[in-house]
């Protein structure tokens, strides 16, 4: 029952910022309803598997932002972090997102703490965002063509 009502909250969430409701407060003004206590790493394999089950279509950033959602929910403290790729400094770099709990990358098997920078952590860790990461407000300035970017400003959670 706890998995089936994280996921639907989930869905909730990543419905509400694709229809431009900005992430760091939809993510940020989830308030969990189960204690943490559980394996994050557990919990993110049911929530991958029912994200799978409910969008055929969805992309990674969507289900990043599905797995944020239903693991806080969960009550783990789980950030999705946008980083952008270290080399080239120059020109086109990727941007990919992925989720993190308790410092601790989850949702991809990608070395990124060697391979991108992270520029935006959603919502904000209790101490600011990651050392030298502009945080969420200058993220349309960072990267204005990133999917996204720009529509994360703070509202409050979907009604």
């Amino acid at each position: 029952m706890r998995m089936r009502h994280a996921a639907t909250a989930a869905r909730e969430v990543t419905t509400a910022i694709a229809g431009g409701a900005g992430a760091a407060g939809t993510l940020g003004g989830i308030t969990p309803r189960y204690g943490g206590g559980r394996r994050p790493d557990r919990d993110l394999v049911r929530l991958r598997r029912r994200w799978r089950r409910m969008s055929a279509d969805g992309t990674a950033r969507d289900e990043n932002v599905f797995l944020t959602a239903g693991l806080r929910v969960l009550g783990h403290d789980a950030r999705l972090v946008l980083g952008r790729e270290t080399s080239p400094a120059e020109g086109d770099g990727r941007y990919i997102t992925w989720v993190t709990v308790d410092g601790e990358t989850l949702s991809t098997g990608l070395p990124v703490s060697v391979r991108y920078t992270p520029l935006v952590e959603i919502p904000e860790s209790a101490g600011g965002p990651p050392d030298g990461v502009a945080g969420v407000d200058r993220r349309a300035a960072v990267s204005p063509g990133v999917a996204g970017a720009g529509r994360d400003r703070p509202v409050g959670p979907p009604r």
